[in-house]
């Protein structure tokens, strides 16, 4: 089966971190010649990847994402086979139109899964596709126009018969409400490994001093201006306590933190400064209007760190009992869970205890089994 890598291309996103795991599970299960094991073919849609093919030219394109902070470079794309069709260039046609279609560019394969809300028009493969989230819907204010595009490209892959697969069982059920089509599966992502070791840098001027972390892009689905607000309320009463904020910043024209001595705004960080951040904060706050999994919540969990977060999307379905949960878009809940969380000793033990148990549900190898599992039920149709 063909799968779109094109999200491993640059900075990892939380769908390259999703890609990444997924094609890591499916290696996992082929090594224990299990059963659900596929062969995949690796695809990228690239235009500059189609021209460095050929000789042609340098580097590559990315496609969407949401960044979660992770500066990482391209692994496991270097052997993926180039379409002759840039990401954007696709989105534009296939939000027009069915063709081209791909299936003799990729060897014509049973399946074709595109990863990234977008699968190509087939003639003869069995398209499914990943939405990994429908915020743009289910908050009217955040949708853009490069949104209304991705609507359009789900509802024209529906009508040619693709499968959806979501990361949430959340997700699911608005993709079935929004989109009239019972074709949808959903299958939990794994828990994105972290190295061990690395360091928090001296030069942020923590100097030892507790911190409650963020991680992530501040687009305006992740609602850092709540964050700030509440953290201001939480600073007068621990005046010691600090924020970071780590990942880069939102969309353009979205409004940047004003400067705190209580602020720290570090940007993207490499793997081992984020294993680093969450391993040595006193807490993470996730405080997302919508989304449809949540990678740092488990991230932090498996680093023995207490979480708190909005009770909103996926996230409840996601933390369970494990995390704190407030209601979104109010700063004063938002700092009572973290004020609360900070000096409750007895609640951030649970909070790490029911953690750790919580990322033990989430692995790699269980995301390929359900995957192949979806497979196999669409050939089958």
């Amino acid at each position: 089966m063909a799968l779109d890598s094109t999200p491993l291309i640059g900075p990892r996103t939380g769908i390259g971190q999703a890609v990444a795991g997924l094609c890591a599970g499916f290696d996992a299960l082929a090594a224990l010649d299990d059963p659900a094991a596929c062969v995949i073919e690796p695809y990228v849609l690239s235009g500059d990847a189609w021209r460095t093919r050929k000789g042609k030219g340098k580097g590559t394109d990315t496609g969407r994402g949401t960044d979660t902070g992770r500066d990482t470079t391209a692994a496991g794309a270097g052997h993926a086979r180039p379409l002759p069709i840039p990401a954007g260039f696709a989105l534009h046609v296939w939000s027009r139109g069915d063709r081209p279609h791909l299936d003799r560019w990729l060897h014509r394969p049973d399946v074709v899964h595109g990863t990234n809300f977008v699968v190509p028009p087939l003639k003869y493969a069995v398209p499914i596709v990943t939405v990994h989230d429908l915020a743009w819907l289910t908050h009217p204010d955040l949708e853009t126009a490069r949104a209304r595009r991705i609507t359009t490209l789900i509802t024209r892959a529906v009508d040619r018969g693709a499968w959806i697969h979501t990361p949430s069982a959340t997700v699911a059920a608005q993709v079935r409400d929004q989109f009239t089509t019972r074709r949808v599966r959903a299958v939990h992502w794994g828990v994105p490994p972290l190295p061990e070791g690395g360091t928090v840098p001296r030069g942020w001027g923590l100097d030892g001093r507790p911190y409650v972390l963020f991680l992530g892009r501040r687009e305006p689905r992740k609602d850092v201006p709540a964050l700030v607000a509440a953290f201001a309320e939480v600073h007068a009463a621990h005046p010691d306590v600090v924020l970071v904020l780590a990942g880069p910043p939102g969309p353009p024209g979205t409004p940047e933190p004003e400067p705190a001595p209580w602020l720290r705004v570090v940007g993207q960080v490499d793997d081992r400064t984020r294993a680093a951040l969450l391993r040595d904060a006193a807490l993470l706050a996730y405080p997302s209007r919508d989304e449809g999994f949540g990678f740092p919540m488990l991230e932090a969990m498996a680093s023995g760190t207490p979480v708190v977060a909005t009770s909103t999307g996926a996230i409840p379905e996601i933390a369970a009992d494990a995390a704190l949960l407030v209601r979104p878009g109010e700063a004063g809940a938002l700092a009572e869970g973290i004020g609360r969380c900070l000096h409750d000793l007895a609640l951030r033990a649970a909070l790490v205890a029911r953690g750790r148990q919580r990322v033990a549900h989430f692995s790699w190898t269980a995301t390929a089994r359900g995957l192949a599992a979806l497979y196999r039920e669409a050939l089958a149709r």
